[in-house]
């Protein structure tokens, strides 16, 4: 996907089980496929527990969302300036817990931006909007929710 958007979007991984594992962050010298590789190979294969806690990840996610880029902390005081993005979690999750977890992270990015905006933190920006892409990977079946 690296080739696809070359400078200016940036791709962070974090995998999740009882908590979530960075995978990469915003530096440039970590978005290419070797760092990725790397990284990935000593968490093994993914669980097969349907029960596995979805929220850590996606919590994970937000988290990093909010840290700064390098090209945002150069623009820091710039009007303008928006944090947006994109959280895509491939998981076995049930379909009925889909829309708990959809208030569930609503709930959260909300808190995170309320603290944000009552006590601003220089390496951190609040999130103007986030998409969150869950990608359902059941055995035999394959579905796709997007919630903006």
């Amino acid at each position: 996907v690296w080739d696809l958007f070359p400078d200016d979007k940036f791709l962070r991984f974090l995998a999740f089980g009882k908590s979530a594992t960075v995978l990469s962050g915003w530096s440039p010298a970590e978005q290419n496929l070797a760092t990725l590789q790397e990284r990935l190979l000593p968490l093994g294969p993914p669980s097969r527990k349907r029960d596995d806690p979805v929220m850590i990840g996606l919590r994970g996610a937000v988290d990093a969302l909010l840290e700064l880029t390098e090209t945002q902390q150069a623009a820091v005081g710039s009007p303008g300036l928006v944090n947006r993005g994109r959280i895509v979690c491939f998981t076995n999750l049930l379909a009925k817990k889909v829309t708990a977890i959809e208030v569930e992270l609503n709930d959260y990015l909300a808190e995170v931006n309320r603290r944000l905006e009552a006590e601003p933190e220089e390496s951190r920006l609040p999130l103007q909007h986030v998409e969150c892409v869950l990608i359902n990977l059941l055995p035999g079946v394959c579905l796709l929710y997007t919630s903006d």
